[in-house]
């Protein structure tokens, strides 16, 4: 009796032409992708969001952005990985439509856009409470429950808002450190160890 097999990986097959038709209607990057779309880069600090007319065109600072807001949910920290996600990631693939951006510039992007970030941060924690997102990555994101945050919302009190706020900004901190932390320990690796692409 023969082994379970796959197909041959010289078979012709037909994918998908379109990106679009990869990604489900109801995938969670489209959530991200609407909602960076919504925000004006420009007015939360993003240098780069017009593009200037003369010398090398930068990458979109929107589509770093949404880079970043992908590895928040899924819980890729490094700027190794998250360049490694460009690559092997339809979901990444669709959400950028780009070129693949190199480690360096995902966390120079990061480094000089701090206080932007935060605020973002801020922005998409409160858009998903607002839209009562309950799945498990906006959880993590919020740190409740929406049911949880729905009972307390009924008694919300200035002291209670400064509260959850400075809650909010520590998770944030934590995370932003996080993330440096994990690039600090991707550069002290050996190359031969990085290639792999686990972190």
């Amino acid at each position: 009796m023969a082994h379970v097999t796959g197909q041959s990986r010289y078979q012709s097959t037909l994918f998908p032409e379109v990106l679009d038709e990869v990604v489900g209607r109801d995938d969670p990057v489209r959530v991200i992708d609407a909602f960076v779309a919504g925000l004006d880069l420009e007015g939360l600090g993003f240098s780069k969001a017009v593009a200037e007319e003369m010398g090398r065109p930068p990458y979109a600072p929107g589509d770093l952005l949404k880079l970043y807001i992908y590895g928040y949910l899924h819980r890729v920290r490094a700027s190794r990985r998250l360049e490694a996600e460009t690559r092997r990631n339809v979901q990444v693939m669709w959400l950028n439509q780009p070129p693949d951006a190199a480690f360096k510039t995902i966390a120079d992007f990061r480094k000089d856009h701090a206080e932007a970030i935060v605020k973002v941060c801020r922005a998409f924690i409160g858009f998903c409470r607002e839209q009562s997102l309950s799945a498990p990555s906006c959880w993590r994101l919020t740190g409740r429950r929406s049911r949880r945050w729905r009972a307390a919302s009924r008694s919300l009190t200035p002291k209670r808002i400064e509260q959850m706020n400075a809650a909010i900004d520590r998770k944030i901190a934590d995370y932003l450190a996080s993330m440096d932390e994990a690039d600090r320990r991707s550069r002290q690796r050996p190359a031969s160890s990085r290639r792999g692409g686990c972190d």
